[in-house]
């Protein structure tokens, strides 16, 4: 059986993402933009830009889901 390892960052970064959307109503985050509670949503997400295509498929959607556009 396969388990994929969780990775905290990267699930509240998605969650963060959807509650700036929610709120903002787009996932155009700009990069120095923290969140309330300290979570720099901006790098995080510059970061996922960065690494492009080369995200696991799950990130991609995830992402695409949210209405980011990567290269």
């Amino acid at each position: 059986m396969f388990w994929k390892k969780r990775d905290p960052a990267w699930e509240k970064g998605i969650r963060q993402l959807k509650s700036y959307k929610r709120v903002n109503g787009d996932a155009n985050v700009p990069i120095m933009y923290v969140c309330a509670d300290g979570f720099r949503l901006g790098s995080w997400l510059h970061g996922q830009k960065r690494i492009g295509k080369r995200l696991a498929p799950d990130r991609l959607k995830a992402l695409k889901e949210c209405g980011v556009e990567l290269n």
